[in-house]
């Protein structure tokens, strides 16, 4: 599977990606008001979740330490809301997360709209440190850029993946979910 060669944004869909969860009217609503919280698209939280653990609120620990909803460890949960099995807490810490790392995109790289939101799905999956140390690289600061220079690193194929899997989750969210 080939990852996206759009010069700004994501055009291609992921022809591997099936929708294997169900995204609940429960997990809607937490989303909703979470992301209403916080400013941000709740499509886009419900993608990201999509891309962690196929919206499986009792997603298992896995051999990082991660697991729940959007794949925490919970030592990066915020205070106070630090329940790994709680798909409210979990997606709470997730737009509180992504309300940050869109500022970033926006304040350090200058991205906006899909391709700010996909830099913050990457920086979720990568880390912080993780995607700063690639994008110190791409030139230009862009979300192809960063993919190519992820290839050039030899990132794990699961990371370069990742933002095409959140693109195609997000447009399946759109025309399947109000």
């Amino acid at each position: 599977m080939a990852c996206y060669t759009g010069k700004a944004s994501l055009t291609e869909t992921d022809p591997n990606w099936k929708s294997s969860g169900k995204l609940t009217q429960e997990l809607i609503t937490c989303m909703k008001k979470h992301a209403q919280n916080f400013g941000i698209d709740w499509k886009w939280l419900a993608a990201l979740s999509n891309a962690e653990s196929t919206w499986n609120i009792r997603n298992p620990i896995n051999n990082k330490g991660c697991g729940g909803l959007f794949s925490y460890k919970v030592t990066s949960m915020s205070s106070g809301h630090n329940n790994i099995f709680s798909y409210d807490d979990q997606t709470y810490c997730a737009a509180k997360d992504m309300k940050r790392r869109l500022k970033v995109a926006k304040d350090k790289y200058n991205m906006t709209g899909e391709d700010a939101y996909l830099y913050a799905c990457i920086a979720h999956n990568m880390g912080d440190g993780g995607v700063k140390n690639v994008m110190k690289d791409a030139q230009p600061k862009t979300i192809q850029s960063l993919i190519n220079t992820m290839k050039k690193k030899n990132k794990p194929d699961e990371n370069i993946k990742h933002p095409l899997h959140c693109k195609t989750a997000y447009d399946y969210v759109v025309k399947n979910y109000k």
